[in-house]
């Protein structure tokens, strides 16, 4: 084995994927035609070595003579800073999420002119907006944008869709995939294990060089994932009956030859590069004393980006800071959500299933944070409640509700700070929002801020917040 990565698992047990030196081996060999027009690589790394795709941005450039720039905790929460090291690099690689995040900032300090030199961008991880591909398009107009797919059950990933420079148009969709790189295999079965003709949706499945070796000390569920093709598909490849990893993704082939993403099979999710079981979520809550049920889902926010949205039934009032509270011993940050909304009950398809169709929309009916309301009480609150009703999409914001209880997260929070330091005329790291996570917090700080120095904040202050936020930072997963 290379190394065993561990990704969410329905039953609330992650499962660790075993991947050998052997696909490694194939995988490079595969994408040196990715750097081919590039003559001096530079690329960020901004992965969490937990993931996958770590191995991409560390090695590749490595073994092809390039330089690779370690990016810093510090650097990844502040969006002017990652600018600055995107500004150094030839070749950039990236979640969709992030690199939003990125180009927005771009566009807001007029620097879309200054990255005329990147020559490679790979973005993946998570369905791809279309009006993103048509701004990356833009804001790199020399460079190939590439939309990268694999799980990580195929080695980083296997399917690329390219588009040359000035190739973006209004008809590009980021939801098409591409065909499978050199030493891959694609095929779009359906629940007979049978290939689709072009245009009917089935699931992908995925072939070749990449296929880890199965789920360790999971024999049950490597069997259940990995399986051989159908002996109809073997007669089409000398009768030898490939082995596949079953992704649980549904796609499609197009006329050109090319694969379109068309959703999930099963109740998992990406969101922010991460790969979600709804189910190990509503396990996790519903072990909370005062929860009797509990249904997940993966509801769109306002700028496009995916949020995790808990409905719950119980008998007594529910507040969202002790369910938070409570989840933030057992869950990692990504998986807790944004949203908790409490329902008389749960609606059933009539097979007695939780019909998520019906489950409705966040806004307006979020659980109580449990505190009471407080208006602003001073200059400096009253122009922070704006701030966070705008990235929080909230009216009504109390000084004393915390940020997080309202439904931020990572991303919100950097888009907090940022807005925050171009109303005050600051330059405050993302920490001091973890620090401060409600406005009267805040806001006590930025004044004492103004008597006292600029960016105080102790060495062990600084490792705990970091600590936070390098684990809901790590929106790099580009399984």
């Amino acid at each position: 084995l290379a190394y065993v990565i561990y990704t969410s698992g329905s039953t609330g047990n992650p499962k660790g994927v075993a991947v050998p030196h052997s696909n490694l081996g194939y995988y490079f060999a595969c994408i040196e035609d990715l750097y081919k027009g590039v003559d001096h690589i530079v690329q960020p790394f901004l992965a969490s070595h937990s993931f996958d795709i770590s191995i991409f941005q560390l090695f590749a450039p490595l073994f092809l003579g390039g330089v690779v720039i370690v990016v810093t905790k510090e650097e990844m929460q502040d969006l002017g800073n990652l600018v600055e090291v995107m500004k150094e690099c030839t070749v950039i690689d990236s979640v969709p999420s992030l690199l939003q995040m990125a180009l927005s900032h771009m566009e807001k300090h007029d620097r879309t002119g200054e990255f005329g030199h990147v020559k490679e961008v790979f973005v993946g991880g998570e369905l791809v907006p279309d009006a993103l591909l048509r701004q990356l398009g833009k804001a790199f107009p020399n460079a190939n944008i590439t939309i990268s797919y694999g799980p990580t059950e195929a080695t980083i990933f296997c399917l690329q869709q390219l588009y040359r420079p000035g190739s973006i148009g209004m008809e590009a969709k980021g939801s098409v995939i591409g065909p499978p790189i050199n030493g891959s295999q694609a095929y779009i079965l359906n629940d007979a294990g049978l290939p689709l003709p072009v245009g009917m949706t089935g699931e992908i499945c995925i072939g070749g060089f990449g296929v880890a070796q199965g789920y360790l000390n999971r024999p049950e569920l490597t069997a259940q994932k990995f399986v051989l093709t159908d002996p109809v598909i073997a007669r089409f490849n000398n009768g030898v009956r490939e082995r596949i990893y079953r992704s649980g993704d549904l796609g499609r082939w197009l006329p050109d030859g090319t694969v379109e993403f068309m959703g999930r099979k099963d109740d998992q999710v990406k969101v922010r590069g991460f790969r979600v079981e709804l189910g190990e979520i509503e396990n996790t809550i519903c072990n909370h004393p005062g929860v009797e049920a509990v249904a997940v889902n993966a509801v769109t926010g306002k700028q496009g980006e995916k949020e995790l949205a808990a409905y719950l039934t119980g008998p007594m009032p529910l507040n969202a800071k002790d369910i938070r509270a409570y989840l933030k011993n057992i869950l990692p940050a990504h998986m807790i959500p944004e949203h908790f909304v409490q329902l008389g009950s749960l609606p059933l398809t009539p097979n007695g299933k939780v019909d998520r169709k019906r489950l409705p929309a966040p806004e307006g009916l979020a659980l109580s944070t449990g505190n009471a309301y407080m208006a602003p009480r001073n200059g400096v609150e009253e122009k922070l409640v704006p701030i966070w009703e705008e990235v929080l999409h909230r009216d009504k914001i109390g000084v004393k509700d915390n940020f997080f209880d309202l439904g931020g997260n990572s991303l919100k929070i950097i888009r907090m700070v940022e807005s925050v330091n171009q109303a005050f005329g600051k330059n405050l790291s993302v920490v001091m929002g973890f620090k401060y996570p409600n406005i009267a917090e805040l806001a006590e700080f930025l004044l004492s801020e103004e008597q006292h120095g600029e960016n105080e904040v102790s060495d062990a202050d600084m490792e705990t917040d970091i600590n936070t936020v390098d684990e809901t930072l790590q929106i790099l997963n580009q399984e």
